[in-house]
């Protein structure tokens, strides 16, 4: 079955102000992973999309060659909603880019927000964190980091290799 994540989350968003919803951003991710059916590492994120896409809404991915200070990108057209990364950055950049856009789609942060709205450095700062805890949890997810330090004990540089991410995002 296919979540409708408008039905799950009503109250999101409304304009952001103030801190993080750190509680939704988490919860968010881990009913995608949850819904995806991956319990093996590390998350593969053409999974979570091939689940996400309905007949109501449409995901593409792409990497484009962009200028070394470009992240990534969402577009959205109708239903189709298009997900931009930069090719010339590094693996885990572009695996946290794109978890990092996937936030923004699901958390549709900039549904009904006037342009000045969406430009004000308050609102900015807690899409962009929210976003953030969203792909940290969608890539990390705080179960599967428990599960792997229960079965032994592992380094920093160990538990990044297993979850495809950099030491300093785990």
């Amino acid at each position: 079955t296919v979540m409708n994540y408008e039905d799950e989350f009503p109250d999101s968003p409304s304009i952001p102000s103030g801190l993080p919803d750190r509680k939704m951003a988490v919860k968010l991710a881990q009913q995608v992973v949850k819904q995806s059916n991956q319990t093996a590492l590390p998350i593969k994120l053409s999974e979570i999309v091939k689940t996400l896409n309905t007949e109501r809404r449409k995901i593409i991915v792409k990497g484009e060659s962009l200028s070394s200070g470009f992240s990534g990108q969402i577009v959205q057209i109708g239903e189709v909603t298009g997900i931009m990364y930069n090719s010339n950055h590094n693996q885990h950049r572009q695996r946290f880019t794109v978890a990092h856009e996937l936030g923004h789609c699901l958390m549709n942060h900039s549904i009904g927000m006037t342009y000045k709205e969406l430009i004000n450095l308050k609102n900015k700062l807690k899409i962009e964190k929210e976003a953030n805890i969203f792909a940290a949890e969608l890539l990390m997810p705080k179960a599967l980091i428990t599960k792997c330090l229960k079965n032994k004990k592992q380094t920093i540089g160990e538990l990044a290799n297993l979850f495809d991410v950099s030491e300093e995002a785990m």
